[in-house]
């Protein structure tokens, strides 16, 4: 089961500097979710109250919002979850382009 540490006002995913690369803070284990959420609250601690930590399952369920966005091709309304990524987003040029 994975974990994921999101916003809980726009229900994205917490973007972490891994090996020089920003990914979503999605993890393997409870502990490391909780591990993960303690490093990044004992660094911005301004943060404090606006992250939450949730099973992935659960999440996408849940809480996760959706947004309505335009097709490129054909201009139709498409309702798809907020961390879609821009690959698999058909509003954009990088999914028409792949």
């Amino acid at each position: 089961m994975n974990y994921v540490i999101y916003d809980k006002e726009t229900t994205r995913y917490l973007r972490v500097l891994r090996r020089r690369n920003w990914e979503d803070a999605i993890y393997r284990s409870l502990s490391a979710v909780k591990a993960a959420y303690k490093r990044h609250m004992k660094a911005h601690p301004e943060d404090m109250g606006k992250y939450g930590m949730a099973s992935l399952e659960w999440f996408t369920e849940n809480i996760e919002k959706t947004v309505t966005v335009k097709s490129l091709m054909n201009g139709a309304e498409i309702r798809q979850p907020i961390n879609t990524p821009r690959c698999c987003d058909p509003s954009t040029e990088l999914y028409w382009s792949m």
